[in-house]
């Protein structure tokens, strides 16, 4: 990968979200699928800026999406891009939705485009590009780093927990900006919590011990909804784990977890941690979801 600054680091990352937002779109049902052709579009506009930026290419304001293909002429797949921008043109314009067949096309052109052209300018490839440049919080990004240093000794279950601590840490700043404390299990039962046992007979204080937790859960699960996190994805990552607690009688940042079987995680579980966290923090960061 060629070194860049940061400035070009953060627009491919911005790029890279974009596509991957298209991505997304073009999954779900329709005709909600067929809006992927903005994000598509943008991604593939602002890519193309980027190019000339770096390649000292003066672009005037009103120059159009095809354009581009003439000022850099090594750009790659230019008819595909001109299908893009007929489809989007359809849609935006004249209200003409795309049709499966199209939005299926559409993606394979974009992911074809940046394949063939993210390597050649940049000398990487996009899903090589990293998101956390766009994450706005230095200690969440301190732990994105561990990961990294971890996954690079296969130290999978330790890569896992600083995915987990990071989480912790970035809701914790996320509450904090807009001025809230922050605890996903205080929802309306939580004081169940400090319910005491009346030392019933036949296993009653174990079912009533159960019976808090699941509570204290619908709680938490409450929480995340309310966020706007996926609650199933979220229960997944929690699950992986490995299990992190922060230790009240140390610093702020004191967290603390343990392997016990190190076999129990693998490149695929960490991958799956670190995006989760990732999306999760790139969806909420600077969106206050406790407005009315």
């Amino acid at each position: 990968m060629m070194i860049m600054n940061e400035q070009t680091a953060k627009r491919l990352a911005v790029i890279r979200y974009l596509f991957e937002e298209g991505m997304t779109l073009s999954l779900a049902g329709e005709p909600m699928n067929g809006l992927c052709l903005l994000p598509f579009h943008d991604s593939v506009e602002m890519f193309m800026k980027l190019c000339a930026d770096e390649r000292g290419i003066v672009i005037p304001k009103k120059t159009s999406f095809m354009d581009y293909f003439n000022k850099i002429t090594d750009l790659q797949d230019k008819a595909q891009m001109d299908s893009l921008n007929s489809r989007r043109v359809s849609l935006k314009h004249y209200g003409q939705l795309p049709s499966s067949l199209d939005v299926e096309t559409t993606r394979v052109n974009v992911i074809d485009f940046f394949e063939h052209n993210v390597l050649r300018f940049f000398g990487c490839r996009l899903e090589e590009i990293s998101l956390e440049v766009l994450i706005a919080y230095p200690k969440v990004r301190e732990y994105f780093k561990k990961y990294h240093e971890f996954f690079e000794e296969e130290k999978f279950g330790d890569a896992q927990a600083q995915c987990q601590i990071a989480f912790k840490v970035f809701m914790i700043e996320y509450h904090r900006h807009y001025n809230r404390g922050f605890d996903l299990q205080a929802g309306p039962a939580s004081n169940v919590d400090s319910l005491k046992n009346p030392n019933l007979e036949d296993n009653t204080d174990k079912y009533l011990d159960s019976l808090k937790k699941a509570i204290m859960d619908l709680n938490e699960a409450v929480s995340i909804m309310s966020l706007g996190i996926n609650y199933f994805r979220y229960n997944e990552f929690k699950a992986l784990g490995p299990a992190v607690n922060h230790w009240w009688g140390g610093e702020e940042d004191d967290y603390r977890y343990y392997i016990a079987l190190p076999l129990n995680y693998d490149q695929k579980t960490a991958k799956v941690c670190y995006d989760f966290v990732i999306e999760t923090i790139l969806k909420l960061q600077g969106k206050n979801v406790f407005l009315y």
